[in-house]
């Protein structure tokens, strides 16, 4: 990765187990859910802008033989296909914007919405890469996925490793929640509101700082101060390694069966999909029971890494599942395809998993590789879904 030193950090605090990647799946998405603004303007067209030193996207096309960009191709299906940025990757690289502008209409915040790096201090936050990011997709006609208001990972230390009561814990969270919700309500569609609540391998709870001092009655509080911040938006629940049948999946969708049940207000699920060239096993299987018990479903974090060095092979077969994947979620009434980056110049892979990498559709020139042109085959010839 082409990176700053602080760059890599960045990437370093978001490192997942190796487990986690083992994990493989899909996923389904907002078919069928109370009307949004998300759902009426998949351009993005809607989101009110901030200010921001970053230029506005100039379109330009993404080869001599490719005349329209996915998020052109995305737009009469009604489709969103988007990528995970980091605010310091969109001031320094002027060829990435110009690619991320052209291709995406959805963006996701990698970091700059964490509870750790947003707000380093007590009641002092820092929303300058946040509002970069949201920004720049304003400005780009693009909608925004926050991510994320719950986890178990980069919390600031000064409350992982305080003394504070499980109540002062209660008010900390609920007013973290309602400050970033509040803050970009009606300009962020959706959030992943609680992330990787489960054991790596599930079905268990993770024995996380929130499960040791509020209990599991946190899930709920989550999506209820969240929704009181922004009624519009959507909100979801995000793990990885429940895209296939399994104990894991099974434990997330009786947890959302369970927390709608009670009037919760959850109304999606997130499937990451950080897998490696083979598709997950009974995918459309998994999707369309999660549908069936009302959640829309999203990718939300796809990349497909390789062994390295990268052969031709491999990239024709990392081709073929980025291919079965987003025809899935199209025949499954999925309309959230996002993958975690875009290019391979800035991808967190690598640095987390010797000898592998090579995970996206752009290679580290922001040359579209084999994966890119399938993605643009597949919506392509995908009909029209409005």
């Amino acid at each position: 990765m082409k990176a700053s030193a602080p760059g890599f950090i960045r990437y370093a605090l978001c490192v997942r187990s190796q487990a986690q990647l083992r994990h493989g799946c899909a996923a389904v998405l907002l078919f069928c859910l109370p009307v949004f603004a998300l759902s009426n303007d998949p351009a993005g067209v809607g989101s009110a802008r901030l200010g921001s030193s970053i230029p506005p996207h100039q379109p330009v096309h993404a080869s001599n033989t490719v005349t329209a960009s996915l998020r052109q191709l995305a737009a009469p299906q009604g489709f969103f296909i988007g990528a995970a940025v980091e605010a310091q990757t969109l001031r320094d690289d002027a060829g990435y914007r110009t690619v991320l502008a052209r291709e995406f209409n959805m963006l996701v915040a990698g970091n700059a919405m964490k509870f750790g790096p947003l707000c380093p201090q007590p009641d002092q936050y820092d929303f300058t890469n946040a509002d970069t990011i949201v920004a720049f997709a304003a400005t780009n006609g693009m909608q925004v996925r926050g991510h994320t208001l719950v986890w178990h990972q980069q919390l600031p230390l000064w409350l992982e490793h305080g003394t504070q009561t499980p109540a002062q814990v209660k008010a900390i969270l609920r007013k973290h929640i309602q400050t970033l919700v509040g803050r970009y309500r009606g300009r962020v569609a959706m959030w992943d509101v609680v992330n990787e609540a489960f054991d790596d391998n599930g079905p268990a709870l993770r024995d996380s700082f929130w499960l040791k001092k509020l209990g599991p009655e946190y899930l709920a509080w989550a999506f209820q101060w969240a929704h009181e911040a922004d009624p519009a938006a959507q909100l979801v629940y995000n793990d990885f390694g429940i895209e296939g049948m399994n104990a894991k999946s099974d434990a997330a969708l009786a947890l959302v069966t369970r927390l709608k049940a009670a009037g919760v207000p959850i109304h999606a699920v997130g499937m990451q999909m950080h897998i490696t060239p083979e598709m997950p096993a009974r995918l459309a299987e998994n999707i369309a029971r999660f549908r069936t018990a009302g959640f829309a479903v999203q990718f939300t974090e796809v990349d497909v890494q390789l062994p390295m060095p990268v052969q031709p092979t491999a990239l024709a077969q990392q081709a073929d599942i980025y291919r079965a994947l987003l025809e899935t979620a199209m025949t499954s009434g999925i309309n959230t395809f996002v993958m975690w980056g875009f290019t391979d110049r800035h991808s967190w892979v690598p640095h987390f998993f010797k000898g592998k990498g090579a995970a996206l559709p752009f290679d580290e020139q922001l040359q579209p590789k084999p994966a890119y042109t399938a993605l643009h085959a597949v919506l392509t010839q995908a009909p029209s879904r409005r």
